[in-house]
């Protein structure tokens, strides 16, 4: 490019927040672009009015896992963990007895007592919301 010459670049498009496609909206583009293949993904995109790349997405999703519906979402942990009134009343005696406890030794102490809680991970930040919002201290 000649040092004289302005180049244009073309600033890419914010779109806001990611569009959540209805399910019944899913199958049909399915249906359209991939059982009956009456419609091509670029079609369906400017039907629908989303991107070709979501089409494409939501078929390379059907072709995989034969539905369209999402993933199930949320965290890792099969059961809750539950912090019973019997662990809540332990940790104030500790705290009553040495304030000065950190949420390591806190933790390490309730392991000690309840091993349970030791099986279940208990994690610290989990220990400190506890703390705070059941018991009362800061």
């Amino acid at each position: 490019m000649n040092p004289n010459q302005i180049a244009i670049v073309k600033r890419r498009k914010r779109n806001g927040p990611q569009k959540v496609l209805p399910i019944h909206i899913k199958n049909m583009i399915v249906e359209k672009c991939y059982i009956e293949e009456s419609m091509t993904r670029a079609e369906a995109a400017r039907a629908f009015g989303v991107s070709w790349v979501s089409i494409n997405n939501i078929i390379t999703k059907f072709e995989r896992d034969a539905t369209v519906e999402p993933k199930k979402r949320g965290g890792s942990r099969a059961e809750s963990l539950k912090i019973t009134d019997e662990h809540s009343k332990f940790i104030q005696d500790l705290l009553d007895e040495c304030c000065t406890l950190t949420l390591g030794q806190m933790r390490e102490e309730l392991f000690r007592k309840f091993p349970e809680l030791q099986e279940q991970n208990l994690s610290i930040s989990g220990l400190h919301k506890h703390i705070i919002n059941n018991i009362g201290f800061t």
